[in-house]
């Protein structure tokens, strides 16, 4: 384990009731003057199949999506990475706070709620090889997916497994994460997934290389719809 990060738990347990932003002493996740900094995106300022915020004029969709369309019918996100909504996701996916995906999973539920997309019937989630499963300790999508159910009511769903080891997405250039493929994933179960609608719950979309590579091995068996919501879009 990295100095920084023994540095950063040894932190934590002298100072348990911190900001995860700010480090001012309270005893939630943030601040006061850090949750007043949040601010969910609107969902009518970004392009709906990937959530970036370059569109121009009357078009629906942003230039890329125009010329090349995902695997994935909407991708949405809560928060964009920056800010108190960036420390409070860095701390959940890296900082060893598994506890923090109840308050991110609220989150993504009140942007669901302002999204307007049909129900889903099943919830899934991005899956982790056992090494990397190890390392961290738990499964950050499997958390927020699991949190997120309870909310919404809808049951996760395992489809799918990690067919090799591979680096964190944030440890590789952005050339590398682009060359994230299907192979990387298998689909274990295909029952009952044409004509469903799919919500793949995630805590960070990047260029959306794993989201879109699992949405095309859906799409193989004809669901309905495959939506993508995270806690930040980078």
């Amino acid at each position: 384990m990295k100095f920084s990060a023994i540095k950063e738990k040894l932190s934590r347990f002298i100072f348990p009731n911190q900001c995860r932003y700010c480090h001012a002493q309270t005893s939630a996740p943030l601040c006061p003057h850090c949750v007043s900094l949040l601010h969910l995106v609107d969902p009518a300022t970004r392009c709906p199949r990937c959530f970036s915020d370059e569109i121009t004029g009357a078009k629906r969709v942003c230039e890329h999506c125009h010329e090349e369309s995902g695997m994935a019918d909407y991708v949405a996100a809560a928060f964009d990475y920056e800010g108190p909504a960036k420390g409070l996701l860095d701390q959940f996916s890296l900082g060893d706070e598994p506890y923090l995906a109840k308050t991110l999973a609220a989150f993504l539920y009140l942007q669901f709620e302002a999204l307007g997309w049909d129900e889903p019937d099943y919830i899934i989630y991005v899956p982790q090889s056992f090494l990397r499963s190890s390392d961290r300790g738990y499964n950050a999508s499997l958390l927020l997916a699991r949190e997120f159910s309870r909310l919404i009511k809808k049951p996760v769903r395992s489809l799918f497994k990690k067919s090799s080891p591979t680096l964190p997405q944030r440890a590789l250039v952005l050339k590398d994460r682009k060359q994230l493929s299907c192979e990387n994933f298998v689909l274990k179960d295909n029952r009952c997934i044409e004509d469903k609608i799919f919500l793949l719950v995630d805590d960070l979309y990047v260029t959306g290389a794993t989201a879109q590579a699992l949405a095309a091995q859906l799409r193989t068996h004809h669901p309905k719809r495959t939506y993508v919501l995270t806690f930040c879009r980078g």
